[in-house]
């Protein structure tokens, strides 16, 4: 019989899932930046890295808060 997977169980895998998706785009914006040559783009750029960084940050806090490891 196939183990039930709970609330928890779920909202867990849910958030590691989401905080790998915010630091896999961090990254390919950081790469981005380095590789774009017009400077309006690149900063467009940058600041999507921005946000993508706090949005790492915020969720690995929910995580803390949560007790996810």
């Amino acid at each position: 019989m196939a183990k039930k997977v709970t609330q928890n169980e779920l909202l867990a895998v849910a958030l590691k899932r989401a905080l790998e998706m915010e630091e896999f785009r961090r990254a390919k914006y950081v790469y981005l930046v380095g590789a774009v040559t017009d400077a309006r783009l690149r900063e467009l750029v940058a600041q999507f890295a921005v946000v993508a960084r706090h949005h790492a940050a915020a969720l690995q806090q929910l995580m803390k808060e949560l007790n996810v490891k």
